[in-house]
């Protein structure tokens, strides 16, 4: 382009210039045959030489070369704005209607919370307030599921959600998500079939969590879009991928009201679900299978999507693994007996352990509290780091394990680990700490492990957490 503007003024330039000799010769000639002298004439050659010429064509030549040039750049600069505008406006559009939803959907368990909690406070039966509170516990359960989906989706669309190995066993794992989603298949009379191909390794690398992440929201989404009775099928199948790898195939499926093919364009586009209506009679963000495609998207896989309207759906989706070197024989796993149900908190007994509680803000101690007293353990507080490491120096063998906090004043529980850690004294180098936090992402948790921390517990406390802290280090 710039190339074509320099050719253009080239030749502009070159035709006045033409112009004004032809022109000046002209006016000499005519001056001369008046009796004019020479020497005036030159003095009057640029004023007198006119635009017009012979030469005028190639003017208008240059002309139209630099007004080419100019149509080049602008035109396809004006379509390429315009197309932004668009892009832009449309986004605005969608997320103007994701907020919408979203405020719809966070103030619908908000409504349950507070309702709930009034009704349980204004009852005397204690039936009607278990009832209660069980529905407080299940919205907030709701409401903390969209607070991570919003976080998820930031992390991942600022190119911050990094993936991790860890070792797990891939059959383990199909048999933990069954029993995280066994309660709401069973609230919709569904059956669940898991189905295991032959050639699973024992053990493999991958980010477990995420795995489970993803296979949660496909199995959430065929329970929620599936009539009650319906079934439900989820599938682990491999491939071979080279020396040491395996390429896992997980996939799920269920007898639902289906996918219809205008559907599919937007079924992974973040913010939006495959059509309104699906917002107003089963709730839900969009964000859900837009987090979930860029995950396995991240592992170097794809979800693929076979659906017919109104009789159901499967969505599969690989994700390449490394086999860990000391994997065991698949039929060897296949014969361990399934983890059990941890037990509730009330059914432990830790009568004479001691606890001590890191936290600056008084509702968590009182929730941590009441869980580890109903465990018989006995608790004491420090507000903030600093205080803690007063505690434990003074009295090191007096806790048999500490609950960290990470973000306080004074000290944060990063630096209060690692002063612990060196005090000198040997229990320093043995009590177990669990960090609490409510940063949940992977750098956190591996913060808190390179810190001497032996285990990370994200917040809001769940039970199954804290029991499960308890029974691996008291």
């Amino acid at each position: 382009m710039l190339a074509l503007f320099a050719v253009g003024f080239a030749i502009i330039l070159f035709s006045r210039f033409l112009n004004n000799e032809e022109m000046f010769q002209r006016y000499q000639q005519k001056m001369t045959s008046s009796g004019v002298p020479t020497q005036y004439i030159s003095e009057l050659q640029i004023e007198n030489a006119g635009f017009f010429g012979k030469y005028t064509v190639l003017f208008f030549a240059g002309a139209i070369v630099v007004l080419c040039g100019m149509l080049f750049v602008f035109v396809p600069m004006y379509n390429s704005i315009k197309k932004e505008r668009q892009i832009a406006e449309t986004a605005s559009r969608t997320k103007s209607l994701f907020l919408s939803n979203m405020s719809h959907e966070i103030r619908t368990p908000m409504n349950a919370i507070i309702g709930m909690t009034q009704i349980a406070r204004s009852s005397d039966d204690p039936g009607k307030i278990r009832e209660c509170l069980e529905q407080v516990e299940i919205s907030s359960r709701h409401l903390l599921s969209l607070i991570n989906d919003v976080l998820d989706i930031s992390k991942i669309e600022s190119g911050k959600l990094e993936l991790s190995n860890e070792e797990f066993s891939p059959e383990r794992l199909l048999q933990d998500v069954g029993r995280m989603i066994k309660g709401e298949v069973e609230k919709k009379k569904q059956s669940l079939s898991i189905e295991i191909g032959e050639h699973i390794p024992g053990v493999v690398l991958a980010d477990r969590f995420r795995i489970t992440q993803v296979l949660m929201n496909l199995l959430s989404n065929a329970v929620k879009f599936t009539d009650d009775g319906g079934r439900i099928i989820l599938k682990l199948d491999s491939d071979p991928a080279g020396s040491g790898a395996v390429n896992l195939r997980f996939s799920v499926s269920d007898n639902g009201i289906g996918i219809s093919p205008d559907q599919m364009e937007r079924l992974f586009v973040s913010f939006q679900q495959a059509d309104s209506s699906i917002t107003k009679r089963f709730g839900g963000t969009g964000l859900g299978l837009a987090i979930a495609q860029k995950i396995v998207n991240l592992a170097g896989g794809n979800i693929t999507v076979e659906s017919e309207f109104g009789k159901g759906s499967e969505f599969s989706f690989g994700w390449p693994c490394a086999v860990s070197k000391s994997a065991t024989d698949a039929a060897a796993t296949r014969e361990e007996p399934p983890e059990e149900e941890p037990p509730d908190i009330a059914d432990l007994s830790y009568e004479g352990k001691t606890a001590l509680i890191v936290e600056d803000i008084e509702i968590n101690q009182i929730v941590l509290q009441s869980m580890l007293e109903t465990a018989g353990i006995t608790t004491e507080v420090a507000w903030d780091g600093e205080e803690a490491v007063g505690l434990f120096e003074r009295n090191p063998d007096l806790y048999d394990i500490i609950f960290m906090d990470v973000q306080m004043p004074k000290m944060d529980g990063y630096t209060a680990t690692k002063r612990i850690r060196s005090s000198g004294r040997e229990r320093g180098k043995t009590v177990p700490i669990v960090a609490m936090t409510a940063n949940a992402f992977r750098e956190d948790i591996d913060m808190a492990l390179e810190s001497g921390m032996n285990m990370h517990i994200s917040k809001p406390l769940e039970e199954e957490k804290v029991v499960e802290s308890l029974r691996k280090y008291v």
